[in-house]
């Protein structure tokens, strides 16, 4: 049971490498702006990664255990610590990063990495929670269903898409135009056109911060 959490962090690298290098880089006159969508970019993908790994849990727990467990499960409410800004975002390295080449795949992979990071201790502790809750005597149930979801795990490619569909709306807001979305699920284009107009998008009045719920930006799932 123990070993989940770590299964789901090489599912979260596994898809964070296969997707950022075949993603094309925006172009922009504007750096600061550019990674600021960036980060706001990052924190709704972990949001995302966050609500699919629950919704996975919930579905598993649903079928093993029964559906007030799982209810239990979904009902339980995001992390809402408060998640500490990028130092990257430091007023010193602002001011320098403004003057630097970018390369925002780059810094996408490695934000995005650190943040997952933050996201697999959070599911750990939903893991732990969700074990103390489950009934007494079912531990052979609850390993074979772990097991389950550890082999699932190496095939899920989810946040991969999710990625590639959230950069190309990033790239659109840090280009200023808008993003042809028809190809998308109704859900996931309004999720994203929403998510656009937080960011900036062309036509939609700017914002002064962040939209948080629970410690996340746009939390889906």
């Amino acid at each position: 049971m123990t070993e989940y959490p770590a299964a789901i962090a090489r599912m979260f690298e596994r898809n964070v490498e296969a997707v950022v290098p075949t993603l094309l880089e925006p172009r922009t006159a504007a750096p600061a702006r550019a990674r600021r969508v960036i980060e706001l970019l990052v924190e709704t993908l972990a949001g995302y990664a966050y609500g699919l790994v629950k919704a996975q849990l919930a579905r598993a727990v649903s079928s093993r255990f029964g559906a007030e467990h799982a209810s239990r499960l979904r009902s339980a409410p995001p992390p809402r610590c408060e998640r500490a800004r990028n130092g990257n975002h430091a007023l010193e390295i602002a001011r320098a990063l403004a003057h630097a080449p970018l390369d925002l795949g780059h810094e996408l992979e490695v934000a995005l990495q650190t943040r997952l990071g933050i996201t697999v201790h959070d599911i750990a502790d939903l893991v732990d929670s969700l074990v103390a809750a489950l009934p007494a005597g079912q531990g052979r149930v609850a390993t074979t269903m772990f097991s389950e979801l550890n082999r699932d795990s190496v095939f899920d490619d989810r946040l991969g898409v999710e990625i590639a569909t959230g950069w190309e709306f990033a790239s659109a807001v840090i280009e200023r135009r808008r993003f042809a979305s028809s190809s998308l699920i109704a859900r996931h284009r309004i999720l994203w056109i929403t998510w656009s107009d937080l960011a900036g998008a062309a036509g939609s009045e700017p914002v002064r911060g962040p939209v948080h719920s629970g410690g996340y930006i746009a939390l889906v799932g």
